[in-house]
C-alpha cells in the first residue's frame, strides 16, 4: 500500500483566554507522519474565529472526525490529492 508523508504539528487555545479565542502553533510538536495514498480526502486552510488564517493546512483522512493540522502548504496537499 503507497503512502506519502507529512509534517503533522498541534495547535492550541492562547492562555490567558482572548476574546475571540486565538489559536498557535505548539512550538516542537512537528512530527512526520505516513498517510496511506487512498486515505487523504481533504484539505482546506486554518481560520482562527477573527476570520485570519492560521498558518498551517487542515487535512481529512477517511474513517477520521478529527481533523490533522500540517505545514505543507495548500498546493502540496492538493497535489497529492489530485495525483491519486
Amino acid at each position: 500500500m503507497a503512502s506519502f508523508q507529512l509534517t503533522e504539528v498541534f495547535v492550541a487555545a492562547q492562555r490567558p483566554a482572548t476574546d475571540p479565542p486565538t489559536m498557535y502553533v505548539v512550538q516542537g510538536t512537528q512530527a512526520l507522519i505516513a498517510i496511506k495514498t487512498t486515505s487523504l480526502n481533504a484539505v482546506k486552510a486554518t481560520y482562527q474565529l477573527n476570520g485570519s488564517i492560521l498558518d498551517v493546512r487542515t487535512i481529512f483522512i477517511d474513517g477520521s472526525s478529527v481533523p490533522i493540522y500540517v505545514t505543507e502548504t495548500y498546493g502540496e496537499v492538493k497535489a497529492l490529492i489530485d495525483g491519486l
